[in-house]
């Protein structure tokens, strides 16, 4: 829309992908995507792995940042904690991330909303101390643990008040 301002980058997919602007179009950050998968992340792997949890449904999506899923069940913190357990039982450092009690993220161990955050202002030459990050669920948490100066919206998922309560 006409007047808005358009952003120098954008984080997506829960962190695991940064894709800068270059002129009228963004391309992705080559030097992020190397940082977080520098310790070896395999997607191909993982799905296998989750392949057998028969509460997890692959969503359509084709990331090699991220394992993204649909969560149908009624515990997703149970469900968090075993995917964690079968990440370490296989050697694969992975950020677990369930957002609004359906969906879960399996991301590579140093990957989430708030380091891709810092990594921009870092590279940017931003001082964090100056950055305000907002965000709405549970795949946010990250973004305000990272920052000190944040902007939840009154409409924030459940999960994300109930931590925004306890800091």
């Amino acid at each position: 829309p006409e007047g808005l301002i358009k952003p120098d980058a954008i984080i997506l997919e829960t962190g695991a992908c940064i894709y800068r602007r270059k002129q009228n179009s963004f391309i992705v950050d080559e030097e992020w995507a190397e940082k977080i998968t520098k310790s070896g992340w395999d997607s191909i792997k993982v799905r296998q792995l989750l392949s057998v949890l028969a509460y997890l449904k692959p969503q359509n999506c084709s990331s090699v940042y991220r394992a993204a899923y649909f969560y149908e069940g009624s515990d997703i913190a149970s469900a968090e904690k075993e995917i964690r357990g079968l990440m370490k039982k296989n050697r694969i450092s992975a950020n677990i991330v369930g957002c609004h009690g359906r969906y879960i993220d399996v991301l590579p161990g140093k990957c989430d909303k708030g380091m891709a955050a810092l990594y921009l202002c870092e590279s940017c030459g931003i001082s964090h101390e100056h950055t305000v990050v907002a965000g709405d669920s549970e795949n946010d948490i990250a973004l305000f643990e990272s920052f000190r100066k944040g902007i939840a919206p009154a409409n924030t998922t459940e999960g994300m008040a109930l931590y925004l309560q306890g800091k």
